[in-house]
């Protein structure tokens, strides 16, 4: 009797080893699988990063530009009101001449 129930432990306790054995298997399964995933993911995010650096780049370039469009627009307004200015003075040059020809041909 003893080594009949002897032989049902030992059974018994090798079913539990097998099955502890087959869940250890599966569960390195799903850690190599959550490496892996982890490793893709981390890849992706390097790939995220480089082109939000790129874009970042990109951005302050854009930024530059547009300052110097600012600086160019505001000297060529500056020429263009001392355009202006200069065009009304000849203007009334103009205008005090023609009259002058109108009194001179009058005399």
């Amino acid at each position: 009797h003893e080594a009949g129930a002897l032989r049902t432990e030992l059974s018994a306790v090798c079913a539990r080893a097998e099955e502890a054995a087959q869940q250890l298997g599966e569960a390195c399964s799903e850690l190599d699988t959550a490496r892996r995933e982890a490793a893709e993911a981390a890849q992706q995010l390097g790939s995220v990063h480089t082109e939000l650096s790129a874009a970042h780049a990109r951005s302050a370039e854009a930024a530059q530009q547009l300052d110097a469009m600012r600086a160019e627009l505001a000297d060529a307004r500056a020429q263009g009101a001392e355009a202006a200015a200069q065009l009304g003075g000849a203007h009334a040059e103009l205008a005090a001449a023609q009259h002058d020809a109108a009194e001179a041909r009058e005399a």
